[in-house]
């Protein structure tokens, strides 16, 4: 069912509101997450071992389908320093109705597995199992590329109809104008051509002689 042409003001506000998400989530998430995964794959390595592995079942609730996610923790040891990560790859942080991705990567770290450990140098208690980049360090990269789009082509959408909203009340109110310009100008004499000739003195004349 055709509901008619949004509202501009509110295509505008949503464009706007878009437009800045869209950035922060981009800037200020995305960036820096694909920035650090593509950084460690040349971080330090040092040896660790799984100190805990399971796949977490959330219980759907009314309709819904289940929801699953991982816990995966790993210690390792930096300058005398017990350290425990919790990360497998970047972006690994996230629920899905699909468990068999968490599934595989439970079933390559189980408990007591020794493992490689990626550490960054500056803050030795940030670490990863799977350095690089991959998708899900990308998702939110994207989302904020998608909300920019999105936004800007709701400003388009909402610009173009207030510049068609423009042009029809100028349309209309030069149009009013011009008519009460109309109505207000004196119509001109017109000539009764109905005896064109020219008069003398001898018109007003009845036919009666006074002597």
């Amino acid at each position: 069912m055709d509901h008619g042409p949004s509202n501009p003001i509110i295509g505008t506000i949503l464009g706007l509101a878009c437009l800045a998400g869209g950035f922060a989530l981009w800037q200020y998430v995305g960036k820096p997450m694909r920035a650090r995964a593509a950084a460690s794959v040349k971080w330090p390595v040092t040896d660790g071992e799984i100190t805990r592995s399971q796949l977490n079942r959330e219980e759907p609730k009314r309709d819904k389908k289940a929801m699953f996610s991982m816990t995966v923790a790993y210690a390792y040891t930096l300058d005398g320093k017990n350290l425990e990560g919790h990360r497998v790859w970047f972006g690994d942080h996230f629920s899905t109705s699909d468990p068999d991705h968490f599934q595989a990567a439970v079933k390559r770290y189980p408990v007591g597995t020794a493992v490689k450990v990626f550490y960054d140098p500056a803050d030795p208690s940030d670490s990863v199992l799977e350095p690089g980049s991959n998708w899900s360090a990308s998702i939110w990269y994207l989302v904020g590329i998608g909300l920019m789009v999105f936004g800007a082509t709701a400003l388009a959408s909402s610009a173009l109809v207030i510049m068609i909203l423009g042009a029809a009340l100028a349309s209309a109110v030069g149009g009013s104008r011009e008519r009460e310009s109309d109505f207000d100008r004196p119509k001109p004499m017109t000539l009764d051509r109905t005896d064109s000739r020219p008069r003398s003195d001898h018109d007003d004349d009845d036919g009666i002689e006074i002597v």
